[in-house]
């Protein structure tokens, strides 16, 4: 009686357990080459981390060369440079004569604009997106994009050509140009706290009234200046370090990154892991409903169907014991299904 609904059951189970065996071995063969790939992607990441906490800039949330949150580079940022070059060779033409120059306080102050419009490129450069950016700060509030999670080929293509686009600024006249520019801003930054140390010193030499006192004033106030004075040379050594960095994250970063990120993308797109594995629980649990739990609850429904005195109790114990021995593999099948899509296969 019922052949067909007494076989099916079985039959799926035979085929179910086939299918399984064979992608088991399909995914044991697969997940660890996607496993070492994202392995050697998260290590070349944090390589990248690593060498771009370089400075630290905490007003970048109000500067020009950021836009909706996002680091201006080919409009604003790579113009910066090109602004610094030319206002190098302008400066060539007036033999770097700056102070007899008719426009002197202009010169000055375009002087100090490009070079602090540069410093704060350096300071944020390696903090934004594509090269880290996992917190942006805008307007001095934090905001996080689901784009910064992500390093695929488009991403290194990004770090690539500004990384690019660097190291040829940072060679031949114009990193010449550069340096010439920030030395320059070394000189007038020299000169500025001169003129501030002389005016300082001559109004409290002329508060005082004998020559010793003058004298001690004055000692006092070089000292102090002394103690407090910045560092040399320090708008040069931002510069040079900041493309040091860069010669940094070029040679030591860019091609264990390409490469991890190609054969991560490579063993996704080829194994596509994640979606076979989702079809292949899906397609478990559709079987298991309609090939062999409903088949066997409809044989032994038209099996009873004819005897009137069967026992309401010990069919429903009949179905108790059914369900509780088909809900460990449901259990499992979602378990599963939920790992998987919160995993990197």
């Amino acid at each position: 009686m019922f052949p067909i609904l007494t076989t099916i059951p079985s039959v799926h189970a035979t085929i179910i357990g086939i299918g399984l065996a064979f992608f088991s071995a399909y995914f044991m063969y697969a997940s660890p080459k996607i496993k070492d790939a994202d392995r050697k992607l998260k290590s070349a990441i944090e390589k990248s981390k690593e060498i771009s906490s370089w400075g630290s800039y905490l007003g970048a949330g109000d500067s020009s060369i950021i836009v909706n949150g996002e680091l201006d580079w080919h409009d604003k940022s790579k113009g910066l440079f090109d602004d610094a070059i030319r206002l190098v060779d302008c400066l060539d033409r007036q033999n770097f004569d700056i102070f007899s120059s008719t426009g002197e306080q202009y010169t000055i102050d375009l002087i100090e604009k490009t070079t602090d419009n540069l410093i704060e490129l350096f300071y944020i450069f390696f903090k934004y997106y594509p090269l880290n950016g996992v917190h942006i700060v805008i307007n001095k509030t934090q905001s996080h994009s689901p784009k910064h999670d992500i390093w695929d080929s488009q991403r290194y293509e990004d770090i690539y050509w500004r990384m690019d686009y660097l190291n040829y600024i940072w060679q031949g006249e114009s990193k010449e140009k550069l340096i010439k520019l920030f030395q320059i801003r070394e000189n007038l930054e020299a000169y500025k706290n001169q003129q501030a140390l002389s005016l300082s010193v001559q109004q409290a030499r002329d508060r005082e009234e004998s020559i010793e006192d003058k004298d001690r004033v004055t000692q006092f106030i070089m000292q102090s200046e002394a103690r407090y004075r910045s560092p040399r040379n320090r708008y040069l050594n931002l510069l040079t370090s900041f493309f040091s960095t860069v010669n940094e994250y070029s040679d030591q970063v860019l091609a264990p990154l390409q490469e991890a990120i190609i054969n991560f993308e490579k063993y996704t797109a080829d194994f596509n892991l994640k979606k076979y594995t989702r079809v292949a629980l899906i397609t478990t649990i559709i079987i298991l409903m309609s090939g062999i739990i409903i088949p066997i609850v409809l044989l032994n429904i038209l099996t009873k169907i004819n005897y009137i005195d069967h026992s309401y109790l010990l069919s429903f114990f009949e179905y108790f014991i059914l369900t509780i021995s088909f809900l460990p593999y449901f259990i499992f099948i979602g378990y599963f299904l939920n790992k998987i899509n919160s995993s990197i296969l």
